[in-house]
């Protein structure tokens, strides 16, 4: 949805619709770590999913986007996402210099 690639349909929960970015604001999205916590028991999950982004002009940009998520009979589905990412303000360059 993010780079223009892929279809999030076969994610999603019956009933819930997402729209793609148009244009795509982003050439490449690698996801860097995804944590998950219960919400209320073992049917639905909230994740946190940290991404590094690339622009068409090269530059990278970290973000985390959360996620709301349930049990289905043999996947999780998706049945929120958060409309507007938290970016992170420590640039790429400088959290690789620090690990």
């Amino acid at each position: 949805m993010l780079t223009g690639d892929g279809d999030p349909t076969r994610y999603l929960a019956p009933g819930v619709s997402m729209t793609p970015a148009d244009p795509p604001p982003f050439v490449d999205l690698r996801v860097e770590q995804i944590v998950s916590e219960p919400v209320s028991d073992d049917t639905e999950i909230w994740i946190l999913a940290d991404v590094v982004a690339t622009t068409p002009g090269g530059v990278e940009r970290r973000f985390t986007y959360d996620l709301y998520a349930v049990a289905a009979v043999d996947r999780w589905e998706i049945v929120a996402l958060s409309g507007v990412p938290t970016r992170t303000v420590q640039p790429v360059a400088d959290a690789e210099a620090d690990s």
